[in-house]
């Protein structure tokens, strides 16, 4: 707002225009936070000492809250105590509530490690029912193709071939399945930024390769039983059947 005020230029040394409602000079601009949390709403506000706020505006006004910035040497709690005990003194009551950044960005970090755990566990599943989903199609695929398997093996393919074969399959299988996951999340995040602009959803290429790689892990694992059923076939059980 101060900068807007001055017109974008340097703001230090300059004056608030007398207009405004109350005129001061500019004697320092606090630095970005970087993109932190931040409790108080630091990049909308300005700072001036108590007495002048009440000597220029209003000396009735009631302090509602105050922030209090710690050395980082300070142990928080120590101070925390401190000013509560003060604050006691000066009030004879404890008629107010003290408020902890450290202790609720230690909160917040407990619910987001929770629901990361959740999803983790919600994925787990997805991804077990899914790979039991791709071992279910397989067995069908080696039941479907017995004489297939029988008339690769009478003319000269190994079970290590026989094995392969269907590992491969079973892994684009999943590999497949993961690339139409990665679309719709996607599309998902996409949507989501188009409806809001607060929190920017981004899809990373490393999600991406993390996606793919569990794809062919989840094939690799849930494929081996039919591959390993397909490669035990005895080729003339196999071109007996019908």
């Amino acid at each position: 707002v101060v900068l807007l005020q001055l017109g974008g230029g340097a703001p230090v040394g300059q004056y608030i225009p007398p207009s405004a409602a109350l005129p001061f000079t500019v004697i320092g601009v606090a630095a970005a936070d970087g993109g932190a949390i931040s409790f108080s709403g630091g990049q909308s506000q300005l700072y001036l000492p108590n007495t002048t706020f009440a000597r220029k505006l209003d000396a009735r006004a009631e302090v509602w809250s105050f922030d209090v910035q710690l050395d980082t040497s300070v142990p928080p709690q120590q101070v925390r105590e401190h000013i509560i005990h003060r604050l006691k003194a000066l009030h004879g009551r404890e008629d107010f509530s003290s408020f902890n950044a450290e202790e609720e960005f230690r909160k917040f970090k407990q619910i987001t490690s929770a629901m990361a755990a959740v999803f983790a566990g919600v994925g787990a599943i997805s991804l077990l029912v899914g790979g039991v989903g791709v071992m279910n199609i397989m067995l069908v695929s080696v039941s479907e193709r017995t004489r297939e398997i029988g008339i690769r093996m009478a003319v000269g393919a190994r079970q290590g071939d026989v094995r392969l074969q269907f590992l491969i399959e079973a892994v684009v299988l999943c590999c497949l399945g993961g690339l139409v996951g990665v679309g719709l999340s996607w599309l998902a995040a996409q949507g989501l930024n188009a409806v809001q602009k607060q929190v920017v959803v981004v899809v990373s290429w490393a999600a991406l390769g993390v996606a793919f790689a569990v794809s062919s892990l989840v094939g690799l694992v849930f494929g081996t039983l039919p591959a390993r059923r397909a490669a035990a076939l005895s080729p003339v059980d196999a071109l007996a059947r019908e």
